[in-house]
């Protein structure tokens, strides 16, 4: 089968006659035999006639048969009926033209995705490498320090607001991130995310995060 020309089947049917097709027989002398395709208005001509269509044309039954269907379906496939049949066609088109962009739309953001993760899991493998020493390094504590701006401060010298400030407790030598919880007691946290409340002796502001080197 040829390839259909859509476009040139569209503006076929739009010049031909519209309305609805009927069918008939004829009654003249001429075309008693025969089944008329018309449109249903007063006065108007048949559109075609379709010879030997009529059960009792005298043709031979299988002929006859096959005339009669003819009729039937040139009737039914109106220039209506196909515009309709066109029109939703279009529709269908442009419908599956949308989900392809959809679909492309997504495997880009997939393949995005993907990407930014692989990217993420190196970046988490390059921190979980990285020794904990080469964070910050800590100001030795010793004895009794005195208050300074860069070294340990005495509790009970002067206590910190609450914001994080970098704590010592000297009966378990252990350093960690708190904050003042008031009454010299301060809520902690370790590194791996046990956190409790202690009474340090010391505390000093969080040092500086280390510069990326390049």
């Amino acid at each position: 089968m040829s390839k259909i020309d859509y476009q040139a089947l569209r503006e076929k049917a739009e010049k031909a006659t519209c309305g609805v097709w009927s069918l008939e027989y004829g009654e003249e002398r001429f075309d008693a035999g025969d089944e008329l395709i018309h449109r249903e208005v007063v006065g108007y001509l048949p559109i075609c006639r379709i010879e030997g269509a009529h059960p009792e044309s005298g043709f031979d039954e299988d002929f006859q048969m096959e005339q009669q269907a003819n009729a039937e379906f040139i009737a039914a496939a109106n220039p209506a009926t196909v515009l309709a049949l066109l029109d939703e066609r279009e529709r269908n088109q442009q419908y599956i033209k949308r989900r392809d962009q959809e679909n492309e739309d997504i495997a880009l953001t997939v393949g995005k995705l993907r990407f930014e993760l692989e990217a993420a899991k190196k970046r988490i493998a390059e921190l979980e490498a990285e020794p904990v020493s080469q964070t910050y390094k800590l100001n030795e504590l010793s004895g009794s320090y005195p208050a300074t701006p860069d070294g340990w401060i005495s509790c009970s010298e002067r206590m910190p607001n609450e914001e994080d400030v970098l704590v010592y407790c000297s009966d378990t030598k252990e350093q960690m991130v708190g904050f003042h919880k008031g009454k010299g007691l301060f809520q902690f946290f370790y590194m791996n995310g046990v956190e409790g409340v202690c009474e340090p002796s010391h505390w000093m502001p969080l040092p500086e995060p280390p510069q990326e080197v390049k």
